[in-house]
């Protein structure tokens, strides 16, 4: 997780890796684009950001992954990186309030952000009282709760909550009195 307090300017920078980012509270301005809570950015490898600005009257609240920060010498490579000319392998945003969702069961929906090597970094959205059967982990499977709560069998994950099944793990059902919407990234068979 990211804070941003108001009005903090970002460096430009070239990422190394895939780093997927979430604002979960606040706002983000990244070029042209104003992304709010809710609104998911990917920069594959190779990728270059602009300057990233957060809201000058809120501040933001970020869920980064696959971030350089905290890693000193790596941010320093992404700093460098970023004063070579030339934008490198399309970044993708998507807004939460647009789009299509596809029904995955009784009451949940599910949106696909970003597919590779049979990985899947998907929005999940459960309506109040729908869930999930309990499921086997192939692979780790990481969730980010963007809004509301579930349970994961009988842990209760929050607004704001990250949950990881490393591989070789199972949870129980994944039940939402009051209704959810999570970030999932695991494999893409999973769902």
């Amino acid at each position: 997780l990211l804070q941003l307090d108001p009005g903090v300017r970002l460096p430009v920078h070239r990422h190394a890796w895939l780093e997927e980012g979430i604002c979960l509270a606040g706002g983000l301005q990244l070029g042209d684009l104003e992304l709010g809570p809710g609104d998911y950015h990917v920069s594959p490898p190779g990728s270059r950001h602009g300057h990233i600005t957060s809201c000058p009257k809120r501040g933001a609240l970020a869920y980064l992954r696959g971030t350089s920060l905290g890693h000193a010498g790596k941010l320093l490579g992404e700093l460098v990186g970023g004063l070579w000319p030339g934008e490198g392998p399309a970044q993708r945003t998507v807004f939460l309030r647009e789009g299509s969702w596809e029904k995955l069961a009784d009451g949940v929906d599910t949106r696909i952000l970003w597919l590779e090597d049979g990985v899947v970094s998907r929005y999940v959205r459960l309506r109040p009282g729908a869930s999930l059967p309990a499921h086997d982990h192939a692979v780790a499977e990481e969730c980010m709760m963007i809004e509301g709560e579930a349970f994961f069998g009988d842990i209760l994950v929050q607004a704001g909550d990250f949950h990881l099944a490393p591989a070789g793990t199972r949870h129980g059902a994944v039940v939402s009195e009051g209704g959810a919407l999570l970030f999932v990234r695991g494999a893409a068979e999973a769902l």
